[in-house]
């Protein structure tokens, strides 16, 4: 069942797409909620079956879908609130991609890597994760493997810059 998320300025989009990338959503295109946003709409559509989203314009929220819920958010400090109700925007959330069990020596794996491979092997590693991700996807874990994909990037970006 989808949730409908009312956003009434850029501050509060920015927030709603930080809550919905710590918590593993994705647009119907696999990209990650903070890679791009979508001021032109303002109703965000989360679908709690599959963490995916979509959009629409409020006019078409009252015209199809007036019997459903809109929730208002608003930004507020470091989180959000949701009908009034604060939530903090933090990464509290266990996570598919690194349990706990992917760890060593109380270090995230991630953090191994780069001690462990010179620039270029880790380079190479970081893409070929990526590249085995997304290939595999359609027919084995789905959008489950598109966010170990994302991870693996992510880490790179962040290696980089």
């Amino acid at each position: 069942m989808d949730k409908h998320y009312h956003v009434a300025t850029h501050e509060d989009m920015d927030a709603l797409m930080r809550y919905f990338d710590e918590r593993g959503y994705v647009w119907g295109s696999g990209e990650s909620p903070s890679s791009r946003y979508h001021y032109n709409y303002d109703i965000v559509c989360a679908d709690d079956s599959d963490h995916t989203l979509t959009w629409m314009r409020h006019d078409n929220f009252v015209e199809y879908h007036q019997d459903e819920t809109l929730i208002e958010t608003c930004a507020h400090g470091n989180g959000i609130a949701f009908d009034g109700v604060y939530c903090a925007i933090k990464d509290d959330h266990p996570s598919a991609i690194r349990p706990d069990y992917y760890k060593h020596e109380g270090r995230d794996l991630f953090d191994h890597f780069s001690e462990m491979f010179t620039t270029q092997e880790f380079r190479g590693f970081m893409v070929g994760n990526v590249i085995k991700y997304v290939i595999r996807y359609h027919s084995k874990n789905g959008v489950e493997d598109l966010r170990k994909a994302r991870t693996y990037l992510d880490r790179l970006i962040q290696s980089e810059e």
